[in-house]
């Protein structure tokens, strides 16, 4: 393999995958085909997409490997056992503000656990809020003082309907198209996916989730509906549209023409089930996909995590160790990876950091990285002073990846499938490739040149949960634009 520090991503797989999809879709015309009155296609789409690249072998699976039935049964009778705490769908407090969450957590010495996207703005805004969110184990709320409502007893009855209940009609017409478009899938791809179960599986599950959605909504007195990751959250959407709720995103991760929550080159904007605002961190985010938005309705607001950790930090100064941040679906590559740079002469130097999903079962899936002598973290230390104890970050693509090179610090790219996520960072020379361990390790001995560190606007525009409380304020007015202008410009 040529042992090579810079230039752009090299093509992989995962574009071969993404650019069948897409010309499935547009060839098929299936963002604007319906059932009944459901967008039954994008409601799998994203689905869709990590099947692809999961089951053509292009990543692993985010799951720990080997996971057993039992495992899976386990985890279900979790979700049943909490279905009745602190339901969102008993006793709810008003609200103006409803925040549609994630369940994600992350840890600070003064919050201790909290939400990272939604929890911070919920907290911050004047007007009341309320936090729904699925159940992610016994920590804290979502922030200090939000009222805060789980959604497990909605995953409990929609996976007992789906397990045991009357599946959605799916009429004829659109199975056949549903027949014709994975027969395609499977000629360009070789994966079998079979997308009449998955939209037979779905759309049982919005007729569990819609109506539920719609008495929450009109229980608590929302005015405006503020979600992260909306492609996973098409039944909030549904709901808040047919009550003439607007719905505002939160960027919550990494934006790309690969990330099929976001990208929709050929799709008529009508069509798409899509929140009428997202609320990018920079400019960067807002060229980074073809939303389904005029670019009005993606104003830059910032990303108020990163401007509080950056605040907290004080500007430490940058130390010397080697951070690599792993991801699920690339853990063994990663993993491997590092194994062979730490025989470089940096075992000293290098802190692996695991991706949550990879906790539980790390040592068994990657007895390399056990081996290697290298110190691995997890979930329980925080993000942003191992970022700011590490001069050289490595990975391949992740949210963290970009906050690194913010704070300063040099940015390699592992030339592994999610790489393409990166092209415009490649191309402006804020990160740059390493094919070998070899190469890397000469580039971090100073062989070679280092990235340059982007514009802190682009990415992260600062002040940003003032911005983020202003521009919500205005939409629960009922009178963004002159605020929305402002941050668009």
């Amino acid at each position: 393999m040529n042992e090579r520090v810079g230039g752009a991503a090299p093509r992989t797989a995962l574009s071969d995958l993404t650019e069948a999809l897409l010309a499935t879709e547009k060839e098929l015309g299936l963002i604007e085909r319906r059932v009944a009155d459901a967008p039954a296609w994008q409601r799998i789409r994203f689905e869709v997409h990590r099947r692809l690249i999961v089951e053509s072998g292009v990543m692993g699976h985010p799951e720990p490997a080997g996971a057993s039935a039992w495992g899976w049964l386990r985890a279900r009778l979790r979700v049943l056992g909490a279905a009745g705490s602190r339901s969102a769908f008993g006793a709810v407090p008003p609200c103006e503000l409803l925040f549609a969450g994630g369940g994600r957590r992350v840890r600070d010495a003064r919050w201790g656990w909290y939400s990272p996207y939604c929890g911070i703005v919920a907290h911050g805004v004047a007007r009341e809020a309320l936090v729904v969110e699925f159940r992610n184990g016994p920590r804290t709320p979502a922030a200090p003082g939000v009222a805060t409502r789980y959604l497990d007893r909605l995953h409990a009855a929609s996976l007992l309907r789906r397990v045991g209940g009357r599946p959605a009609h799916v009429p004829s017409a659109f199975m056949k198209v549903m027949w014709e478009a994975a027969s395609r899938l499977e000629r360009d791809t070789g994966v079998a996916v079979d997308l009449g179960a998955m939209v037979r599986d779905d759309l049982t599950r919005r007729e569990v989730e819609l109506p539920r959605y719609r008495r929450l909504l009109r229980r608590c007195g929302a005015r405006v509906v503020v979600v992260e990751c909306s492609y996973d959250k098409h039944s909030v959407l549904e709901a808040a549209r047919s009550l003439d709720l607007p719905v505002v995103e939160l960027q919550h991760g990494v934006v790309s023409r690969h990330h099929l929550g976001y990208h929709f080159p050929s799709a008529p904007r009508d069509a798409v089930l899509f929140p009428d605002w997202f609320f990018a961190w920079g400019e960067h985010w807002r060229a980074a996909a073809d939303f389904p938005l005029d670019p009005r309705r993606v104003p830059l607001v910032g990303f108020p995590r990163f401007d509080r950790e950056r605040a907290m930090s004080g500007g430490a100064d940058t130390g010397d160790d080697v951070l690599v941040l792993s991801q699920a679906m690339l853990g063994e590559r990663l993993s491997r990876f590092t194994a062979a740079l730490a025989e470089r002469g940096l075992r000293e130097r290098i802190v692996y950091r695991l991706h949550p999903r990879e906790e539980p079962s790390w040592r068994r899936r990657h007895p390399w990285l056990a081996a290697s002598g290298v110190r691995v973290t997890g979930a329980a230390v925080p993000l942003y002073p191992q970022l700011r104890s590490a001069s050289v970050h490595v990975g391949s693509f992740s949210t963290a990846l970009f906050e690194g090179m913010a704070l300063g610090a040099d940015t390699y790219l592992v030339p592994a499938p999610g790489v393409e996520y990166m092209d415009d960072v490649l191309r402006a020379g804020w990160a740059t490739t390493a094919d070998t361990p070899d190469a890397l390790a000469a580039s971090i001995a100073g062989a070679r040149p280092r990235s340059d560190p982007p514009p802190l606007d682009a990415l992260f525009r600062p002040d940003s949960l003032p911005r983020a409380c202003a521009l919500l304020e205005a939409i629960a007015s009922g009178r963004p634009g002159g605020d929305l202008e402002e941050a668009h410009a």
